[in-house]
């Protein structure tokens, strides 16, 4: 049986069998991820005298988010039917929608208040912390165990919570690492991704189906690696540009998106080089790993280099 398809002779539900029906929701974490990418790409190309683009490119990427979450709260609440009362995926999605209510409180008062405490830097900075901690911990719960139809809809709308709550990037690693204990929701998003068609249509994902899975995760890590050079890139296009003025703040979340990024591209392709041997899969993932061991090995090269000029076994002078 085809992973996309399913036939009239299936003699009982697929889930039991590990199948898992796809939906858009599985989508939602893609699309906040790339209208990141879009957002940057527009602020970059937008002149700076154009304050009145920039404010509406802001609130209607703000919008999107905001709508995404409201369309995977509707989507987690139709499907909470199968998860037990009280269980820790049932707080995860608690934990999920105070993190979306508290972003879109935030961005409001921030946007409209007055100058004072809550426009402090300090205030915004805890602020900040609690949500990220909110989210890592709602993910984290969402995967401690497993009840019924893992990584169906209803994982995948609490996932898209958590990311269109601002956690995105942040949250990678976690799914990598829910991905390695076999858990298939990273897999099925990225089916998902591959077939935009049969998602839309309700079409279903073998979650079983070990090559099917390895397969997946190698592709999503090489994308993994990839992301990670472009938000390197682009910060550093932002520090010679002057485009974004570059606080502490926007700082450290570019480089933890960064760090995100690269690390769930090398945990992803670890575990992938590991258990595909001789299926596909694992050609994407040692791809991944050398992507990602690029910036390592430019760093040691750079130190090897300046050791033997400073133990002069390479002669160089400045002057």
């Amino acid at each position: 049986m085809n992973s996309l398809e399913i036939t009239s002779s299936t003699p009982r539900d697929p889930t039991e069998d590990g199948w898992i029906a796809l939906a858009p929701v599985h989508l939602f974490p893609w699309i906040v991820l790339f209208a990141g990418f879009l957002q940057s790409l527009l602020w970059a190309v937008l002149p700076f005298g154009w304050q009145a683009a920039w404010m509406c490119l802001g609130w209607g990427f703000t919008l999107l988010h905001w709508g995404l979450g409201g369309l995977a709260l509707s989507v987690a609440l139709q499907a909470r039917a199968g998860v037990a009362p009280g269980s820790p995926r049932q707080v995860a999605l608690v934990l999920a929608s105070v993190l979306l209510g508290a972003r879109i409180c935030l961005r409001v008062v921030r946007q409209f208040a007055p100058e004072g405490a809550w426009n402090s830097p300090d205030a915004w900075r805890l602020s900040q912390g609690v949500l990220l901690l909110l989210g890592l911990g709602a993910l984290i719960l969402l995967f401690v165990r497993r009840d019924r139809e893992p990584g169906g809809r209803f994982d995948a709308a609490v996932v898209a919570l958590v990311f269109t709550g601002g956690l995105d990037w942040i949250g990678l690693p976690v799914l990598a690492l829910a991905a390695m204990r076999k858990h298939p929701l990273l897999a099925a998003q990225w089916q998902a991704l591959r077939g935009p068609k049969a998602a839309m249509e309700g079409a279903w994902f073998d979650g079983q189906d070990e090559g099917l899975r390895l397969r997946n995760l190698g592709a999503c890590a090489l994308f993994l690696a990839v992301a990670s050079l472009l938000l390197a890139g682009h910060l550093v296009y932002l520090f010679t540009s002057g485009v974004i003025r570059m606080d502490r703040i926007t700082l450290g979340w570019a480089l933890a998106d960064i760090f995100a990024a690269h690390l769930g591209s090398l945990l992803l392709a670890f575990h992938v080089n590991r258990r595909a041997r001789g299926q596909k899969g694992r050609g994407a993932a040692i791809a991944a790993l050398l992507i990602g061991g690029l910036p390592a090995l430019l760093f040691l090269v750079v130190v090897v280099f300046l050791v033997l000029i400073l133990t002069d076994v390479i002669h160089f002078r400045l002057f």
